[in-house]
């Protein structure tokens, strides 16, 4: 870290966000990338994109799609949403896809909707079937 800030002292931004990158140290090289370099300069998103492929490796779903927004993939990160399946993360993998136009996406993104609430649907039954025989002996 410390070469990172000698690096930057010395105006050689670009190579300490490498360092702090090669160091895992994401936040560090985002906060760095955003206040020192342009606002389109591929490294900040090169460096989101590299940051959500170790946070959806680690299961951080949630962290990883807010990643692949600022990297502008929005796609990816409806995808990585999907993998949560549970309603919240449904509904916010629809409102991305519906306001990112990817009619693709919507209709992927309805289909595992419905899936779900016919599982959970299916399991709330189930679970009244068993309290009902619990309740008869």
């Amino acid at each position: 870290m410390a070469a990172a800030t000698y690096l930057s002292l010395l105006g050689d931004v670009e190579d300490a966000v490498q360092l702090l990158k090669k160091e895992e140290f994401y936040r560090e090289a985002i906060a760095l990338a955003k206040v020192r370099l342009p606002p389109d300069h591929s490294l900040l998103s090169e460096l989101y994109l590299t940051w959500a492929v170790k946070q959806e490796a680690d299961m951080q779903l949630d962290s990883a799609a807010k990643c692949y927004l600022a990297a502008k993939q929005p796609t990816k990160a409806v995808m990585v949403l999907l993998r949560r399946k549970d309603s919240a993360s449904l509904s916010v993998a629809l409102q991305v896809a519906q306001i990112t136009q990817q009619q693709d996406q919507l209709v992927q993104v309805v289909e595992e909707a419905v899936r779900e609430a016919v599982e959970r649907e299916t399991t709330d039954r189930l679970e009244e079937g068993v309290a009902d025989i619990a309740i008869e002996e």
